[in-house]
């Protein structure tokens, strides 16, 4: 009809977007006649190739082709597929729309049309053109509805057109159910960009994407030629986690009101901000492994983990027989010092156990994050070898120096490195020694490495088939640290390392005992870290473990800190300050 002149045919259409945004371009060049004719010798000759394959097996590979690719404008910018087209524009599965709502989104993919909601607290002038624009797609699908209907079917054509009637014009981007509160209380502008699935994802789970995408690229390697993946699951619920992220960044906000002259960088904003932010990284899973809260700021990579590295070392000395109550002598060691208490910097004989802090019990030089007592029976409590301990560094996944360097190192240096927290490890890493031990403790009918990706759907297209095949693909995720297990070769070994690693909280002087306020939440393992800038500067802050509520096992990592190896993190920044109010956010997001 007259309405579609001069519009271009739909093979032509096809070819446009297959040369993607640099091919319109060109039209704005110089030589813009030129252009539009190499252009259209282009198309002809795509089309010559392209109409015969999209042809095959009687439009099966032009219908896949079309459903995937034709676009519609929204939100600013392309939303491409039938699928997504549909959940834009009705929050619905195509195969759970309503004869009109089908109508609309053929006439939307027929020719072009940019869909932008209304919203109330837009100008009048803008509001008034989007509805002109809504009820130029109304009368669009109307249009090809009587042209389908009006002589085959008359009376599904009236059903349908009284369908169209009923329409109203949307007033704000679908979403879920679970962001809708969330959207309800942002300005129009914003509310918008969450309508756009594309934008919803860089928005929501942008910083899991390219793990998201990674395991996507891993299974659609595994897929036959007939084979497309068309859903995935993630155990992240991402409207919960918008709250929480919300709700970290206030925290953050107030911990630097409390201390302005702590910090030498902003929590909770971007590292290369104006305002110098500090990387954060705080990951909680369920006991099966599920990634349920992420928050990040930053890129952090492997760095010296600091008390963390303590972790290993106590299921070493347990795993020889050493018990909770056991004393290790707090032995000088030349320029070192423990972080507090008496005798920061150790005794010369070990011949006075009883006098406060010339010894400390297992159990205390864990809960206490004592180096000196550590080190000490590292290298003489024990026979240890160097090679034993650094099948427990491979054991763990961790680093250190002198493997890193290409060197062999020896037992006193890896003994030092896991004592001072000079061993290193990425936080990904972290996490994953956490989760495997609280499964190998705590809940050992899973042994599952921290995912998000937790299913897939896949739909296989045969040949003259309406309709595909759709299968249910569960992930299995593998623990990557089997070696861990070795170490915990029976239950007396199990019991003294619960008891140890509970220290941290449950002892009175432990250095996150305030844990034990945070309302409903019991702590399994715990353990904090503190690393310092060569200049003696907090540079991160650590805190990893476990702990149970409502019946379920949760696993957290959490750091605050920076690279910036000059200025650090800052002065006087205490787990009290950080990390207490960062776990009481994490509880209460999932008490909710």
């Amino acid at each position: 009809g007259n309405d579609l002149a001069g519009g271009s045919a739909l093979m032509n259409l096809i070819i446009k977007n297959l040369y993607g945004i640099r091919y319109f371009n060109e039209m704005d060049s110089p030589m813009h006649f030129v252009s539009s004719l190499k252009r259209k010798f282009a198309e002809i000759r795509g089309a010559r190739h392209l109409f015969p394959y999209l042809a095959q097996h009687n439009g099966e590979e032009f219908k896949r082709w079309i459903a995937m690719h034709a676009p519609l404008l929204s939100a600013g910018d392309d939303v491409y597929g039938i699928r997504s087209a549909s959940a834009t524009l009705f929050g619905k599965r195509p195969d759970e729309l309503s004869d009109a709502e089908q109508a609309v989104l053929a006439a939307a993919y027929h020719r072009g049309v940019r869909f932008q909601p209304l919203s109330a607290d837009e100008k009048p002038e803008l509001r008034e053109a989007r509805l002109r624009r809504w009820e130029k797609l109304i009368q669009k699908a109307k249009k090809g509805v009587e042209n389908a209907y009006r002589l085959k079917n008359p009376e599904k054509m009236a059903s349908i057109l009284a369908g169209l009637d009923r329409m109203k014009t949307p007033q704000m981007p679908k979403v879920p159910v679970s962001l809708s509160r969330i959207l309800a209380s942002l300005p129009f502008g914003e509310r918008q960009q969450y309508g756009n699935l594309k934008q919803r994802a860089d928005l929501l789970v942008s910083s899991l994407k390219p793990r998201i995408i990674q395991k996507l690229t891993q299974e659609d390697a595994l897929l036959s030629a007939n084979e497309v993946i068309t859903d995935i699951n993630i155990s992240l619920p991402v409207g919960v986690n918008y709250e929480f992220k919300e709700r970290l960044n206030k925290t953050f906000a107030q911990i630097r009101r409390d201390c302005p002259s702590c910090y030498n960088k902003a929590l909770g904003l971007p590292v290369n901000d104006e305002s110098n932010g500090a990387l954060v990284r705080v990951v909680v899973t369920d006991e099966k492994g599920g990634i349920v809260r992420y928050y990040r700021r930053g890129f952090p990579q492997r760095r010296p983990i600091a008390s963390i590295s303590k972790i290993a070392a106590a299921v070493l000395l347990a795993s020889v027989g050493i018990k909770g109550n056991e004393r290790f002598c707090n032995k000088a060691f030349a320029g070192r010092k423990n972080a507090s208490g008496a005798e920061q910097k150790g005794v010369a004989q070990c011949d006075t156990p009883k006098i406060k802090g010339h010894s400390y019990s297992f159990i205390e030089t864990i809960a206490q994050s004592k180096n000196l007592p550590l080190y000490h029976v590292l290298l003489n409590n024990k026979p240890f070898s160097s090679e034993n301990v650094l099948q427990l560094y491979k054991a763990f996944g961790l680093n250190d120096s002198k493997t890193l360097k290409g060197e062999k190192p020896r037992l006193n240096q890896l003994a030092f490195e896991l004592a001072f927290g000079l061993a290193e490890a990425s936080p990904a890493q972290v996490h994953n020694i956490m989760q495997t031990l609280t499964q190998q403790l705590y809940a050992p009918v899973y042994n599952s490495a921290p995912h998000v990706v937790q299913s897939l759907r896949i739909s296989e297209f045969k040949e003259g088939m309406q309709r595909a095949v759709v299968r249910k693909k569960y992930l299995k995720y593998p623990s990557q640290l089997k070696g861990i297990k070795a170490y915990l070769a029976n239950d007396e070994v199990k019991q003294v390392l619960k008891r140890v690693l509970a220290s941290p909280v449950n002892n009175d002087n432990g250095t996150l005992h305030r844990f034990k306020r945070i309302r409903g939440a019991k702590f399994l393992i715990a353990k904090s870290g503190t690393s310092e800038t060569p200049y003696g500067i907090t540079r991160d802050k650590w805190a990893t473990g476990s702990f149970r509520l409502q019946g379920k096992i949760y696993t957290f990592s959490i750091l605050v800190g920076t690279d910036d190896l000059e200025n650090g993190l800052g002065s006087h920044v205490t787990h009290n300050r950080v990390m207490y109010p960062i776990m009481r956010e994490i509880v209460a997001s999932l008490r909710r």
